[in-house]
């Protein structure tokens, strides 16, 4: 099924991204809509009709607050995810929430997981890996979590 339908990937953080996959070998990408502190609903709302109108599975990253990370800096983060959450239902896209340690698993050696690993080593490494599968795309930080999330749906 996924082999024939458009795959959305969602990195739901404010420095995320969402690619969207096309059977035919095409992408596009965009940056979160995270501006001057805000969620743009309108510009979440378009990636998503985007997606809707090719059919597509999207799956986001399942995520909750990160031990360290301030009250309003989670509350934005939940905020976001929340907004691309029923932005999905509501254009009737099926939705596919996958943990981190779930899709990372599919592109990391075991030795790079866990918490013994420091995050930026293991988003170097994730950045290289999206590099390597997406040789045309310009791969960032941002949006490499997205791409490989969309490969991982791809795959399934």
């Amino acid at each position: 099924d996924a082999m024939t339908r458009a795959i959305l990937g969602i990195d739901p953080g404010q420095s995320g991204a969402a690619v969207l996959w096309s059977p035919a070998g095409s992408l596009e990408l965009w940056a979160a809509p995270f501006e001057g502190g805000e969620w743009n609903v309108k510009a979440m709302r378009e990636i998503i009709d985007s997606a809707a109108c090719k059919g597509a599975i999207a799956l986001i990253e399942k995520v909750h607050g990160m031990p360290g990370q301030g009250g309003q800096a989670m509350f934005q983060f939940g905020y976001g995810y929340g907004h691309w959450v029923a932005l999905i239902q509501a254009a009737g896209l099926r939705l596919e929430k996958v943990t981190p340690q779930a899709w990372q698993k599919a592109f990391l050696p075991d030795k790079m997981r866990g918490a013994k690993v420091p995050k930026t080593e293991r988003k170097n490494r994730l950045k290289l890996e999206a590099q390597r599968l997406f040789p045309e795309v310009r791969v960032t930080l941002k949006n490499c979590d997205a791409l490989l999330i969309a490969e991982y749906g791809r795959k399934l």
